[in-house]
């Protein structure tokens, strides 16, 4: 994306100016009609966060509210057949809708899971679970392990709170956001 950048930033990102040594070059440069075009994506670090909520929205299932939880959009991600041993992967956009029917999310979550089918006959599923807000900042993680019967009744449910300091933690947290990053639907067909 080329964009006209006034000089004085250009010279401030060239040399690694701080945030108040662009402030005195702004001020000394004025209001300065001089620029020239700059290719921001060698200086601008891209959020991929914003991509996945608009990819969430635009291609995924519409969960409707049920008046006890909040309704939404979701994008999954399975690999291997669900009668055996796979990984699934959902990232969801959570929020409600106004009686025009605009939708006004709240927050999103990302959910990891390898499920197992054991020597016991039951699912024992290990889960990470990411509450995000709508930056793309953790608000809750954790970590489960569950055991369900192949009627997905829990028979075990075990839970750790995690925080991004934990090193497994945060390289969970950015392969997941790398993973939904690159994601395209399958059927790329819009949501209602």
């Amino acid at each position: 994306m080329k964009r006209f950048v006034p000089i004085f930033m250009v010279l401030g990102l060239l040399s690694g100016a701080e945030a108040g040594e662009m402030e005195a070059l702004r001020v000394i440069a004025g209001s300065s009609l001089l620029k020239i075009p700059v290719d921001q994506s060698r200086f601008v670090k891209i959020n991929p966060w914003r991509d996945i909520l608009e990819k969430v929205r635009k291609f995924g299932t519409t969960y409707p509210e049920d008046g006890r939880f909040p309704g939404g959009y979701g994008l999954s991600d399975i690999r291997g057949e669900t009668a055996s041993d796979h990984l699934a992967d959902y990232v969801n956009l959570w929020g409600f809708w106004n009686g025009k029917g605009d939708f006004f999310p709240s927050f999103a979550t990302m959910v990891s899971e390898d499920l197992k089918i054991a020597g016991d006959g039951n699912w024992h599923i290990n889960q990470w679970l990411f509450q995000l807000d709508l930056e793309g900042i953790p608000t809750s993680i954790s970590k489960v392990f569950m055991i369900q019967t192949k009627e997905r009744r829990v028979l075990e449910h075990r839970s750790e709170g995690k925080t991004l300091a934990d090193a497994e933690t945060k390289k969970r947290h950015e392969s997941l956001v790398e993973q939904w990053h690159k994601f395209e639907p399958a059927n790329p067909s819009p949501a209602n």
